[in-house]
């Protein structure tokens, strides 16, 4: 009987790591971002969430929508990699636009924005503005499936940001390009490796696991009534 309880323990362990795999994140762009997770190809892309809409920051905080990071929680998935579309207002003549700064824990540890570990394409095309909806999954999936990603060109330490949000010490600013100049339509960035490694040997779905964890209980109790039985 001992053994057959460490059995379902592990068994119902095993569900537990099926069912998730727990990440954070903490994240602010200038102006606009979106979040998402998915494979190298984006077929299971996930939209996590974004900044505020409009130039502002949110109360209390106030100030431009980049002063203070966002937190985010999310279940990374085996063979995820980290996504972020970046916009600024076009006001760039006078700015830095498409500036990302976030740091992650995920299940392969702690990921920051540095010009080693991100890289990027770009579009000139449906510039969302301050006011305009993150971009559309298509089109995201258009720019993940082709031509090659890119190496971030540049980055910078800003102490100032790190101390506003709970930013790993590592967590750098990062351009795709140059930190001042144009900046039209979006940037895609992209973590060089994924968060979550494919798991190293197949487990079942978690609903079939719940299942045959069931069907084990049941041969127990099924047991224990035929043990009753013959004693009687």
């Amino acid at each position: 009987m001992r053994k057959l309880l460490i059995v379902i323990a592990m068994l119902f362990g095993l569900i537990a790591q099926a069912e998730a795999l727990n990440s954070t994140a903490v994240i602010t762009a200038d102006n606009h971002y979106g979040l998402f997770i998915g494979n190298a190809t984006g077929s299971n892309l996930q939209f996590i969430g974004r900044n505020e809409i409009g130039p502002y920051g949110s109360a209390p905080n106030g100030g431009s929508n980049w002063y203070f990071p966002e937190a985010f929680s999310f279940d990374a998935r085996p063979g995820d990699y980290l996504y972020v579309v970046a916009w600024d207002d076009r006001q760039a003549a006078s700015g830095s636009g498409h500036f990302l700064m976030a740091s992650f824990t995920t299940p392969n540890g702690v990921v920051v924005t540095t010009k080693s570990d991100w890289v990027f394409k770009s579009t000139d095309a449906g510039f969302p503005g301050d006011y305009g909806p993150v971009p559309p999954t298509a089109d995201l999936l258009a720019m993940i499936n082709s031509g090659s990603w890119s190496d971030v060109q540049a980055e910078i330490n800003q102490s100032y940001l790190l101390s506003r949000g709970n930013f790993d010490p590592q967590t750098r600013q990062i351009w795709s390009d140059a930190i001042v100049g144009a900046s039209t339509g979006y940037v895609l960035f992209r973590s060089d490796l994924v968060i979550s490694d494919p798991l190293p040997f197949v487990v079942a779905e978690p609903d079939m696991l719940a299942i045959f964890g069931i069907g084990v209980l049941g041969c127990v109790a099924g047991c224990r009534r035929k043990k009753v039985v013959m004693l009687n």
